[in-house]
C-alpha cells in the first residue's frame, strides 16, 4: 500500500507585529481540499534557546555515555517537550493533514533547519469510528457520539516523518566517482589511545562497497585531505557522492559551520557553496555538520555545511548530524548505511 505524504511548509513569519511560525500544508491533489494554514505565535529567541537547551542536553548525554556513566538527572524528554510546546501548533501536526497521511516538513527558514523533529511529541483526541479529530476539550464525537480516544506521541513513532530543504541554482554531476575523506586531522584513526582500529577499517570497507556498486572511489586520508585537494574534488563534476569522516565545527564569530581539514585548516560553508559541488549524495559524518548555530534571525540566516552542499539541485540528499557524535558509533552508522 503506498504511503501518502502531506507536505507542510514551515517558516518564520510575522502576522501583523506578532512573530511566529507559519505552517502551510500543500494540497495532495486537485480533488481534495487543502487543510488551512496554521500560525503559531512564538518569538524566534525562544525557539533558539529551546534548541540550545536540547543541544546542551544531548552533548551532556554523549559525554556521560562516553565516560560509561548513566543518565542521572539528564532528561532529553523534558527539553524536547518544551521545544514542542514552543513551535508546534496546538494539537500538533495532525490538524494539518488528512487522515492516514504522513508529514514531510519543508523548512524554508534557516533557523528551523536544526529542529530535531523526531524528538517532538503531539497530543490530540480522535474518534476511532469516524476519525474526527477534535481540537476543543470534549469527551464525545460531535458527529457520531462515539467516545473520543487520546492520540499522539513522538512524531517519529506516530508517522513516517521526513523533511528537506531546497536547493537554488541547478547543477548536475556527471560521472561515477565517490569522494571519501577520512580523518584529516589524524586523530580518529589512531590506535594508541585505546581505539581498536574500527574507525580506520570502516572507511576501507565503505571503499569496497562503493567499488562493488560500480563506482570509482577517490580517497583523501590524513594529510592528503588539505584545503586545496578537497576543494579541487568538490569542484569536480565527475564526483557524484561525498563521504566525510572527520571533525566539524560551528564558528559563532563567523556565523557559519566548517570542516576541519589537514594542517589545521578550516573549510567554511561559504567556501563550499562557492565551489558549487555537484555531488548528489553527501554524508557528513562530523559533529555539527548540519548545525545552524544560535545567532541567526529571520532576515539573516546562517550558513551551515549541510546547506552549502544542498545548493544547486533540488534532487540532492545530504545526511548530517545536528549535534556532536561519538566516532565509533558514527563509523558504525555509516557502514550500515552504505551496506
Amino acid at each position: 500500500m503506498p504511503i501518502l505524504t502531506q507536505q507542510i511548509s514551515v517558516e518564520f513569519h510575522k502576522s501583523g507585529n506578532e512573530p511566529g511560525i507559519l505552517y502551510k500544508p500543500y494540497a495532495l491533489d486537485r480533488e481534495q481540499p487543502c487543510p488551512p494554514p496554521s500560525f503559531h505565535r512564538v518569538a524566534p529567541e525562544v525557539v533558539k534557546q529551546n534548541i540550545a537547551d536540547i543541544r546542551e542536553t544531548v552533548q551532556a548525554l554523549l559525554q556521560a555515555a562516553a565516560g560509561g556513566r548513566g543518565r542521572g538527572q539528564l532528561q532529553i524528554e523534558q527539553v524536547a517537550r518544551t521545544l514542542a510546546n514552543s513551535i508546534l501548533p496546538q494539537g500538533g501536526l495532525t490538524y494539518l493533514m488528512a487522515h492516514g497521511t504522513h508529514p514531510q516538513i519543508d523548512t524554508t527558514s534557516a533557523g528551523l533547519y536544526e529542529v530535531p523533529w523526531e524528538t517532538l511529541e503531539e497530543s490530540y483526541t480522535e474518534c476511532s469510528k469516524c476519525h474526527e479529530r477534535i481540537f476543543a476539550q470534549a469527551n464525545f464525537c460531535s458527529k457520531c457520539g462515539n467516545k473520543l480516544q487520546l492520540r499522539g506521541g513522538k512524531l517519529a513513532l506516530a508517522y513516517q516523518l521526513s523533511y528537506f530543504t531546497r536547493g537554488r541554482d541547478w547543477t548536475t554531476s556527471r560521472g561515477n566517482r565517490v569522494l571519501l575523506i577520512g580523518d584529516p586531522r589524524g586523530d580518529l584513526f589512531e590506535t594508541e589511545k585505546g581505539r581498536d582500529g574500527y574507525c580506520r577499517d570502516h572507511l576501507t570497507q565503505i571503499e569496497d562497497i562503493i567499488e562493488r556498486w560500480g563506482y570509482d572511489p577517490v580517497v583523501l586520508n590524513g594529510e592528503n585531505a588539505s584545503r586545496t585537494n578537497v576543494l579541487d574534488k568538490f569542484r569536480d563534476p565527475s564526483i557524484v557522492g561525498v563521504y566525510y569522516f572527520g571533525h566539524g565545527h560551528f564558528s559563532t564569530s563567523a556565523n557559519e559551520g566548517c570542516l576541519l581539514l589537514a594542517n589545521e585548516a578550516e573549510l567554511y560553508a561559504s567556501e563550499i557553496q562557492n565551489a558549487a559541488p555537484s555531488a548528489r549524495l553527501v554524508f557528513l559524518n562530523a559533529c555539527w555538520g548540519g548545525a545552524a548555530g544560535s545567532n541567526w534571525d529571520i532576515e539573516h540566516g546562517p550558513r551551515n555545511v549541510a546547506e552549502a552542499f544542498l545548493q544547486g539541485n533540488p534532487n540532492k540528499v545530504v545526511i548530517a548530524p545536528l549535534f556532536p557524535v561519538i566516532a565509533r558509533q558514527a563509523a558504525q552508522t555509516a557502514l550500515t548505511f552504505y551496506s
